[in-house]
């Protein structure tokens, strides 16, 4: 019977000591930084698009 009430103190032990990134608060430092790089990310290939957009209409006006 000490066998188990060791394991059940043992698990309520580590379920307590272990805290979760959603109830440390630190989830949403995670998201915001994801979302800011794939913000820039999709701004960068945005960029590159109208540039290259630019480069075309220049070569069809050329020929």
């Amino acid at each position: 019977m000490s066998l188990v009430s060791i394991d059940f103190q043992s698990i309520i032990i580590l379920s307590t000591r272990n805290i979760s990134m959603y109830d440390s608060g630190k989830i949403f430092v995670v998201i915001a930084v994801i979302a800011v790089v794939l913000l820039g990310f999709f701004l960068y290939l945005f960029n590159i698009d109208r540039k290259l957009k630019a480069l075309e209409q220049k070569i069809k006006s050329n020929e």
